[in-house]
């Protein structure tokens, strides 16, 4: 700095302290404050939401900065207590209301107003226990948006997007036990919750990474459920909320219909036979202009050839087309088209 100073103030070398002084207090005649910028994409990046009906887009940071992107050139900025950082987000879809989880599981409201961000602190509830999992719940009416939030003890509570007060969704022993009997070597951590796209009553859950519930939200019962070997990573249902797909640690596939106890077909390691990586998180959505679904994940590739590469695999059909990257993927979105908001692309 003092040689930026020396080559700038005074190139020819006569430097004086006082130069120094007035470089650090200066301050503008008129009563106008000055104050620095952001631009262009954060650093840091932790986690991603996206709002389908408002069009906007949030990420968060590991030091707790939180942007919101909509239009060009518009864009809100704010910053979680003390910056922790942001583990998960989740928008209630058409009101402008971003959840933020942070790491030391916190629950902040961040709410678009005007030109401005309010940011709102949820009561921390005891009986939260550990937070493993959480979904938005985005129903009809915007307002009675709750976001799911799945514990280790199997308890599913919902927190209101509107009022940020925490309620009962499901009770593990009340519901999943008298209904599956799960055995006794079988955790009961709520990991996985997917909310049916064409019946929001409904909802996936994985409990433990291997036993799958279809789940009656209306009547608060189990609709069916199926035990599978390979731990699950991930779920995705199908537009047309009849089917869905579940990746799992070894880099597989499988596909199921929530009226079958059998898979549709058996599962399937893409870029098998040889042992690959877990796929992270799978999606399957539809495309306007394709009859056939495309199938969306990352990881899954051969952990001796190329395990240390970051990957999103789009399939369809036969036809697979890997997008290597040179960075890790936090996450990845689906954006649907402006005309239809059914997840087409």
């Amino acid at each position: 700095m003092l040689r930026f100073l020396r080559s700038h103030i005074h190139p020819a070398g006569d430097f004086r302290n006082a130069d120094i002084h007035d470089f650090f207090e200066y301050t503008p005649e008129t009563e106008l404050h000055l104050q620095s910028l952001r631009h262009g994409f954060p650093q840091l990046v932790s986690s991603l939401a996206y709002d389908y009906i408002l069009g906007l887009m949030a990420v968060g940071t590991s030091d707790g900065q939180v942007r919101i992107f909509g239009a060009e050139n518009v864009e809100w900025s704010s910053t979680t207590p003390r910056n922790t950082p942001i583990a998960h987000m989740y928008f209630a879809a058409g009101l402008g209301s971003l959840i933020v989880l942070c790491s030391d599981q916190s629950f902040h409201k961040f709410q678009v107003a005007g030109d401005i961000i309010e940011r709102t602190t949820a009561t921390t509830e005891d009986r939260l226990k550990r937070i493993t999992c959480c979904e938005m719940h985005n129903v009809q009416d915007p307002t009675n948006a709750r976001l799911f939030i799945g514990t280790i003890t199997g308890n599913l509570f919902g927190l209101c997007a509107v009022s940020l007060e925490f309620s009962e969704v499901l009770l593990f022993e009340e519901t999943i036990v008298k209904s599956i009997n799960p055995s006794k070597d079988i955790g009961r951590s709520a990991n996985q919750i997917m909310v049916n796209p064409t019946d929001v009553n409904q909802v996936l859950i994985a409990f433990d990474n291997h036993i799958i519930v279809h789940y009656n939200l209306l009547s608060n019962e189990v609709l069916h459920h199926w035990i599978v070997q390979q731990a699950v990573t991930s779920l995705a249902w199908h537009v047309d909320g009849e089917y869905f797909i579940c990746s799992h640690s070894d880099g597989s596939l499988g596909t199921w219909k929530i009226q079958c106890m059998e898979p549709m077909e058996p599962s399937v390691i893409p870029f098998g036979p040889f042992p690959c990586t877990s796929i992270n998180k799978v999606q399957w959505i539809c495309a306007s202009s394709h009859s056939l679904p495309i199938k969306l994940f990352t990881g899954g590739m051969p952990r001796a050839s190329y395990g240390d590469r970051y990957t999103l695999t789009a399939v369809r059909g036969g036809k697979m087309v890997v997008f290597d990257f040179g960075s890790a993927i936090v996450d990845f979105i689906v954006v649907p088209s402006l005309q239809n908001h059914k997840r087409k692309t």
